[in-house]
């Protein structure tokens, strides 16, 4: 699914999370999208990728604190914006992804991305 990331860098082994490290994710809403699962799974490991100017949220770093409205997925370096998919969209395999600029629960949330998919391939350019 991620072929294009892939080829991007050269990654001929790339490195994913294990199930175990997912489910750590999981746990927090009971479930996560399709799209985002198996980004975890193919690329989630990959520092060159996920590491740069903004970041993955990463299974054993969801210590971050979440949205009471959306999952966060991605931050700027210096958190000053986080990227999220809307908790209502979880159930979706390849769901809209959102931005916020405010760290509090009256966050107002834009569409970033549709589908995750393209904004997690767009996050690597």
């Amino acid at each position: 699914m991620y072929d294009i990331i892939r080829g991007l860098f050269g990654l001929s082994n790339p490195k994913g999370f294990s199930e175990s490290e997912i489910d750590e994710v999981k746990k927090l809403h009971g479930k996560i999208p399709v799209a985002l699962e198996r980004y975890y799974k193919e690329l989630g490991r990959e520092e060159a990728v996920n590491h740069t100017q903004n970041r993955l949220i990463v299974p054993w770093k969801y210590t971050w604190p979440q949205s009471k409205s959306h999952l966060i997925v991605y931050a700027e370096n210096q958190y000053v914006c986080v990227w999220g998919i809307s908790l209502s969209d979880l159930d979706m395999e390849n769901p809209p992804v959102y931005v916020t600029f405010d760290n509090n629960d009256e966050a107002i949330w834009e569409l970033e991305a549709k589908p995750c998919f393209c904004f997690l391939c767009r996050q690597k350019n």
